[in-house]
């Protein structure tokens, strides 16, 4: 893959949220809500990801640091089948105080209506230098029967999903906090930005993680925030 990295800055400067949620659920219509069991449903999937917050087929490159932190993802080169589907293949390597704390593989894939299903991961994880475990792994077909909803089509405040559903190897909760943030970062400025709330445990949110259009992931919480993005 030929990277162009469009823009990269060091200096790390403080996220600016602003905005909030509503309390009143919504979801999206009927004719584009995600299926939840879309394997058995024969719903129709393709490994390339256009979503509007999420569009790793275009940016295909992006890096995030905080002071003490930094993750790397790239869309790899081939594709990977999981589930009899055919997936895209997000590499993440994450870095703590310089050292290489995991690498993880990501499997995603799409339907026609946008909604973005994940199949799992593959996940090494390391202290020193070495794998020490394989912790937070999980496949559909190995240890889940069908992919979770990652991204919906069409996210709105209030709803909630499930982007991880493996117990006890993986369990996620999520829910649309904002569709009207404003996000700050080393790389750009981003209005209308999308701030998803995340947690393994449903009684209390342990993380938000902001994504903005044509770009996708540029903030998590507000230390680990964009500064480098690629295309092709």
């Amino acid at each position: 893959m030929t990277k162009v990295l469009i823009r990269q800055l060091f200096l790390l400067t403080p996220i600016v949220l602003l905005g909030g949620c509503t309390t009143t659920h919504k979801s999206g219509g009927t004719n584009d809500a995600p299926s939840l069991t879309p394997l058995a449903a024969g719903v129709a999937l393709s490994s390339k990801i256009t979503h509007e917050f999420f569009p790793l087929s275009f940016v295909r490159y992006i890096e995030l640091a905080s002071e003490t932190e930094r993750s790397v993802r790239r869309v790899e080169d081939r594709t990977h089948v999981v589930g009899g589907v055919e997936c895209l293949v997000l590499a993440e390597e994450s870095y703590e105080d310089g050292e290489l704390a995991e690498i993880s593989y990501n499997y995603f894939a799409q339907d026609g209506h946008g909604n973005v299903y994940y199949f799992g991961e593959d996940v090494d994880n390391y202290k020193d230098g070495v794998v020490v475990d394989h912790g937070g792994s999980w496949l559909v077909g190995r240890n889940a029967s069908e992919p979770t909803i990652f991204l919906p089509s069409n996210p709105q405040v209030g709803y909630t999903f499930k982007p991880e559903n493996s117990p006890p190897d993986a369990e996620e909760w999520a829910e649309v906090q904002s569709v009207q943030h404003h996000v700050n970062t080393p790389f750009a400025t981003y209005d209308h930005v999308l701030a998803i709330r995340e947690s393994n445990n449903p009684d209390e949110w342990q993380e938000t993680k902001y994504y903005a259009r044509g770009i996708g992931l540029i903030a998590e919480n507000d230390d680990l925030l964009l500064t480098k993005i690629g295309r092709d």
